[in-house]
């Protein structure tokens, strides 16, 4: 399977790479690597927010929102390609309104230009609901990026 022998030469390709720290997922950890967060205090917290609010909504592959470590990154971070091999998990932050449309496309260009995770999901607070907005980011993530972005209606 291409997809299978390409994450085995990113798990390779990340070993070999002995002067960057990159901490590794313990067995029983929910990781979820973030693009996109900031670097506000409560942002972890948001997402959390947002998984409990799925979970509510009868997302079961959810389970307990508070055992889900989220850790935000940039797309610029040089672990990138070795965060990617390690942590199969990932999802973009999207703000409300146009603003946040924006800020969200340019971590998806930022990605969508290095090696790095190409499934992402798309979080974004409750009220936002499923709009046109995230569908036209779903579809230029995907057509300009080469990254999936998965929207969960709510």
């Amino acid at each position: 399977m291409i997809d299978g022998d390409q994450a085995e030469g990113l798990r390779r390709w990340a070993r070999s790479l002995s002067s960057l720290s990159v901490p590794a997922p313990q067995a029983n950890e929910r990781t979820l690597m973030v693009l996109g967060l900031g670097r506000q205090d409560d942002s972890s917290q948001r997402v959390t927010r947002v998984l409990q609010h799925w979970q509510a909504q009868g997302y079961d592959w959810v389970g307990d929102p508070l055992r889900w470590q989220v850790r935000p990154i940039h797309p610029d971070d040089a672990r990138l390609p070795a965060l990617a091999a390690l942590h199969p998990r990932w999802g973009l932050w999207v703000d409300e309104g146009a603003e946040g449309i924006c800020r969200a496309f340019a971590q998806l260009r930022a990605l969508g230009e290095r090696p790095g995770p190409r499934h992402l999901l798309a979080l974004h607070p409750p009220r936002m609901a499923h709009s046109a907005r995230l569908d036209n980011l779903r579809r230029v993530a995907l057509q300009r990026c080469g990254v999936k972005l998965l929207l969960i209606k709510s």
